[in-house]
């Protein structure tokens, strides 16, 4: 399994998931064009908050109603699950001292439970460079 790694996480994942990089973002899609994994990381400042990491989210549109304070691979952070313009939408927003992760997997409704096992599988072994 390839290792996807940058100066603020590394993460593991399937052989057959490709990877598309840029400077902001790293988005991993698994092989059937189902559904894909982003990941961006925003430096700040100072240190982040839980509060500010649900003003990003908010600012970003996830409904706040729904909003759950859980962990992502051993740190804390907002989870959000909702629809949007026609996709099904899960998002971690993991405040990481002076960063901010925005963790978004993303896929068509229909599949929404299709790869959400392999998703959280794959997301637990997130490793943090902090």
């Amino acid at each position: 399994m390839p290792a996807v790694e940058t100066d603020f996480w590394q993460l593991t994942i399937p052989d057959e998931w490709q990877v598309d990089t840029d400077d902001a973002s790293v988005v991993m899609a698994d092989p059937d064009g189902l559904g894909s994994i982003s990941i961006t990381t925003l430096q700040f400042d100072a240190e982040v908050s839980g509060d500010q990491a649900l003003e990003v989210a908010a600012d970003a549109g996830c409904p706040q109603a729904d909003a759950t304070w859980t962990d992502l691979a051993g740190a804390d952070c907002w989870y959000f699950e909702f629809e949007d313009d026609g996709e099904y939408l899960r998002e971690w927003y993991v405040p990481r001292k002076d960063q901010l992760l925005l963790v978004s997997y993303a896929c068509d409704p229909d599949d929404a439970d299709m790869d959400r096992d392999m998703v959280d599988e794959i997301l637990d072994g997130l490793a943090y460079a902090l």
